[in-house]
């Protein structure tokens, strides 16, 4: 029987742009400290489970946020870098 594989999918905290209703697409806008805040809520409800890979983009709120999230996975060796996932591209 092959192991079940899960993925988690979330989205950056709070951005400056975000804060100001401001599309930011490739703009790099950093994250507010509610940003912080909302990350470390991800990571909160994260903290049981186990991550092997995880993804984020070049642009600071998604590559912060990640940061904090994996705070609580020193087993997650893998990280990768890939804009492909940035949502708008103006």
């Amino acid at each position: 029987m092959q192991k079940k594989r899960k993925i988690y999918i979330f989205r950056h905290g709070q951005t400056e742009f975000n804060r100001e209703n401001k599309f930011t697409g490739y703009i790099d806008s950093k994250l507010t400290r509610a940003g912080e805040d909302d990350s470390k809520i991800i990571a909160e409800r994260l903290k049981h489970e186990k991550f092997q890979i995880a993804i984020h983009t070049s642009l600071s709120r998604s590559k912060d946020s990640l940061k904090i999230v994996l705070a609580n996975h020193p087993e997650c060796k893998k990280i990768i870098l890939d804009d492909r996932i940035i949502e708008r591209n103006y």
